[in-house]
Parts: C-alpha cells; sequence; structure tokens
C-alpha cells in the first residue's frame, strides 16, 4: 500500500480538466509499480490537513510506502459551521476576513508546525517500518540555510522581527535549528533544497501548475525512489 498526501499539485487542475485523476502522478505511480495506492491529496489544502490524514496511516504496519509533497507552510485549517476549512492567506476565506489574517497570523508558527509534522511521520514511520518520502513544494518554504542572517531576514519578511527581543529571536532561531536537525534529509525526494516547483514543468496554461508532463517527472521521482528502496 502506498499513502499519498499532498495538495494541488499532486491533482490539479488536471482532475477538473479531464473530469478524473487518471493523469495525476499518484495514478502514474500506481499503474506502473502496482502498488495499490491512496490518494489524500486535495487541491488549496494546508499542511494541517495532510498531517491530520496522513499521521493516522503511519501506524498502519500493513502501508508500504508514504509519500508527501508538503504544501505551503502558511496555510492552516479552521472549524467553521461545523465544517473544516482551509485557510490560505493570500485568498479571501468566508469564514475568516484575508484583513485579519494578514494582521494576526504568524509565519513562525507555522513553519514550526510544518517541521514538527515532518519529523513526527518520519518517526512515525520508522517506528512501524514504513519507507517515507517527502519534499515541499514551494521554493519560498526552502529559505533556511542554518544561518541566523537568513533567519532574521525571514522573520523581517514575516513582520515579525521588530516585536520580539534579541534574546527571544535567538531563542526561537535555536528551536527552528533544533527541529531542523531532527529531519532525516534521506527522505527527501531529490535535493533537499529543490522544491518540486523548480524540478518539474509547470505552466501559465496550468495555473503554474504541473502539466501532463510535470506529472510524469513527479511520477518518476518517487518511483525511483520507491525502486531503490527495493534493490
Amino acid at each position: 500500500m502506498l499513502i499519498v498526501g499532498g495538495d494541488s499539485f499532486c491533482c490539479w487542475p488536471l482532475e477538473e480538466l479531464t473530469k478524473s485523476r487518471n493523469n495525476c502522478w499518484p495514478a502514474l505511480v500506481e499503474e506502473q509499480t502496482k502498488l495499490k495506492v491512496i490518494d489524500y491529496s486535495k487541491s488549496g489544502c494546508s499542511n494541517d490537513r495532510i498531517f491530520r490524514y496522513c499521521m493516522p496511516e503511519t501506524l498502519n504496519q500493513q502501508n508500504k510506502f508514504l509519500i508527501i509533497f508538503w504544501s505551503a507552510y502558511s496555510r492552516f485549517e479552521i472549524g467553521y459551521k461545523g465544517k473544516i476549512e482551509q485557510i490560505q492567506p493570500s485568498i479571501k476565506s468566508g469564514s475568516v476576513s484575508k484583513d485579519f489574517i494578514l494582521k494576526n497570523y504568524d509565519l513562525y508558527l507555522q513553519h514550526c508546525k510544518s517541521l514538527l509534522y515532518q519529523v513526527s511521520i518520519q518517526e512515525s514511520c520508522k517506528n512501524n517500518k514504513i519507507t517515507f518520502f517527502q519534499q515541499n513544494v514551494f521554493k519560498h518554504d526552502n529559505w533556511w540555510d542554518e544561518t541566523y542572517e537568513s533567519f532574521c531576514n525571514f522573520m523581517k519578511k514575516s513582520n515579525l522581527f521588530d516585536y520580539l527581543s534579541d534574546k527571544q529571536l535567538n531563542e526561537k532561531y535555536r528551536y527552528l535549528e533544533v527541529l531542523y536537525s531532527k529531519i532525516d534529509y534521506n527522505t527527501y525526494i531529490g535535493n533537499k533544497n529543490e522544491s518540486i516547483s523548480e524540478i518539474v514543468e509547470c505552466s501559465k496554461e496550468f495555473f503554474d501548475h504541473p502539466t501532463y508532463k510535470g506529472h510524469k517527472q513527479m511520477s518518476n521521482l518517487v518511483i525511483t525512489a520507491i525502486n531503490k528502496v527495493k534493490l
């Protein structure tokens, strides 16, 4: 069994254009490897949702592989009128005003959460003998280079820098440093510093999402990683 977690880079807009997911990379992997695939990907989803769906699957030892292409770290989910809504800060939401989100949400917190999800799933997979592969979808989430300077630049861009003392900034930097040190980069598909959006074909015709060729490229990345394990 192969479990897939991800956002629109796993399924959109091909599923909308063709009314199916047959040309999306999870289906291509299933066809070529003959592994049964359970695809939890959803367009516009957050890492909160990916973690919520995929973490329980790490406890099922019948699963052999788990592949996650992490969504934008800035996204999150909230409960609203009995439903769980995915929030993208750059897009208007019916439940939370865009103005409120832009003024109040914390990109540092979102970054920490995404790293905690990665480490938690990584370790749970190890404990249950499930092979885990992952990669970030978006380039802007790959800013970490271990330097304090890059951290401060991130905090400035996130409009958080001026609220914190030097001591608080240093504490937050050290916390991220510890989280990153716990990530096993052998789980990353390809170069850990190259996001999926940088290495597969995307086009404006597909709304800056993977083309048919892009999905084939992603399926090849996944199949190559799986075959190395089988060897």
